[in-house]
């Protein structure tokens, strides 16, 4: 969600380097297990080459023309986004474990997609919001947001 909201409201630089910087200290700062300086590269690779190509297609010119609003190009660059995202992660998955990769794709990541679509849409909504009504009121969006996920992984584990 945070790199999809760089992705919307920064540029694409300021976004490519939100989302290299949390992954790289995701990477360092897990304490369960930490990852590898290989596994921290390519995640770092391939998080920033996603908000790259996702910011690339939300700051299109044909979206800025404002026959599609807000919320089309936003959905559009969260899709680009997790396609760009997820399937280097299945390529390497696949490649790694000896799997054929529509199975680990199918299996292991096609089930976030809805995540990354419902993602965009609050971006978007957030950025309706504090355009209307300010920035506090965008904030308690997003704070409802964090409980409704957090509730989420409560009951569901």
């Amino acid at each position: 969600l945070s790199i999809t909201a760089a992705v919307v409201e920064l540029s694409a630089p300021e976004a490519v380097l939100i989302g290299a910087a949390s992954i790289a200290l995701q990477g360092l700062c897990t304490p369960k297990r930490r990852s590898t300086p290989i596994q921290i590269t390519f995640n770092v690779a391939n998080i920033t080459v996603a908000a790259r190509l996702a910011s690339y297609v939300f700051h299109n010119p044909i979206f800025s023309a404002g026959h599609f609003g807000f919320i089309v190009p936003a959905i559009i660059a969260g899709l680009v986004y997790f396609l760009a995202h997820v399937f280097p992660v299945a390529c390497i998955v696949a490649f790694s474990e000896g799997h054929p990769l529509l199975e680990v794709w199918r299996e292991c990541h096609f089930w976030s997609f809805p995540s990354y679509v419902a993602g965009a849409a609050v971006v978007a909504l957030f950025h309706y919001v504090t355009a209307a009504f300010g920035w506090p009121l965008g904030s308690l969006e997003l704070a409802f947001t964090y409980l409704v996920y957090a509730g989420y992984h409560l009951i569901c584990g």
